[in-house]
């Protein structure tokens, strides 16, 4: 039955059809749905003339019965070598009849794009099964935090007793935070710099940290270097978050390598006076606890009573617990950042 469907990228021409399916099935004024600027920085190739959605319609009708969203860092940076792939928006209407149809979906991305990696990040715990079944890596993204030692009362966390700030035993005098700007990365000399982007999947780069979070249709992000010296470290992105008056860090990405973390107890707590922040999280696959531990962070049980918040469109006082799912190819460490996929995306406009 499944022959009664065409199934492809989705076209330039099918965009009303697209954002139709979007609103009617997966969310109601989802900000895709309402935000034409976003769905296009996020999904459309001007290259194929297509939005990267792979899609099922009926062989003699324009309405779409199936979607599968998918982010590329190629998307960002064509020049990235290797294919790694986010998984998005996934959703078929329950009135086609044919039960495997988003199976269809996902293995027609599968021979079209031949990733080398393939991902999801904040699934929902239905789809856990069909993960599993495909051979899907599928855990929770560790959480991570620092508080701002010099606050003693908070808006934003919940039942922080403020026995430990920080979980770090000494700094590194040697290491440093620089700023960069959107000219400095273009700037960047890559040539002198290229092993910098070889330790990790999926694959990022200099274009890619400057498409995607300095050209950003609507968020506004920081990008920071770490220097040992004057030996560049690694990248990391950072956004804040706020509710009322209370701000919050996020870092979202970190690139290069990143044991240039360990001993920055000290740069991070001064990014936070800097900033006014209660706190930095940091959801994150792949980075050891110990390393984390040596720049400060705290890890968030799940058990734990101490609340640090993730949704602030609307701001909701509560703990999230982020599933992933992922395959690689690769022997180089998989990582997963709050900037991958489509979890740092707005809510609202």
């Amino acid at each position: 039955m499944l022959e009664e469907y065409k199934i492809r990228i989705c076209p330039e021409s099918e965009l009303s059809s697209l954002i139709s399916f979007i609103n009617n099935h997966w969310a109601k004024d989802h900000i895709l749905s309402i935000s034409e600027e976003l769905l296009r920085w996020q999904h459309y190739s001007i290259e194929d003339r297509s939005y990267n959605f792979v899609i099922a319609q009926p062989q003699y009708s324009s309405e779409i019965y199936g979607i599968l969203g998918f982010i590329m860092p190629r998307h960002f940076d064509p020049r990235i070598k290797f294919c790694d792939l986010w998984l998005t928006t996934w959703k078929v209407t329950g009135n086609t009849g044919i039960p495997n149809l988003g199976l269809a979906l996902l293995f027609f991305l599968l021979r079209e794009k031949n990733p080398r990696s393939i991902s999801s990040f904040g699934i929902n715990v239905d789809a856990i099964p069909i993960y599993k079944s495909l051979g899907y890596k599928i855990g929770t993204v560790n959480h991570y935090y620092i508080v701002n030692q010099n606050m003693r009362s908070f808006d934003l966390i919940g039942n922080f007793d403020g026995e430990f700030y920080s979980n770090a035993s000494s700094a590194k005098k040697t290491k440093k935070f620089l700023k960069y700007s959107g000219s400095d990365l273009q700037t960047f000399n890559t040539t002198s710099n290229k092993g910098l982007f070889t330790h990790q999947v999926p694959s990022k780069s200099i274009s890619y940290l400057y498409e995607r979070y300095i050209n950003h249709p609507i968020y506004n992000y920081d990008i920071y270097a770490i220097y040992e010296n004057e030996d560049l470290q690694c990248f990391f992105v950072i956004r804040e978050s706020c509710f009322k008056s209370a701000k919050a860090l996020r870092i979202v990405d970190l690139v290069g390598r990143t044991n240039g973390l360990d001993g920055t107890v000290d740069l991070f707590q001064n990014m936070l006076l800097d900033y006014d922040a209660e706190y930095i999280d940091f959801y994150n696959l792949g980075l050891s606890k110990k390393l984390l531990a040596s720049t400060g962070f705290l890890k968030r049980s799940k058990s734990s009573n101490v609340v640090i918040p993730n949704y602030f469109e609307k701001f909701e006082k509560r703990n999230v617990e982020l599933i992933y799912a992922f395959k690689s190819d690769s022997k180089l460490p998989y990582y997963i950042f709050k900037g991958d996929c489509d979890q740092d995306r707005p809510n609202k406009l």
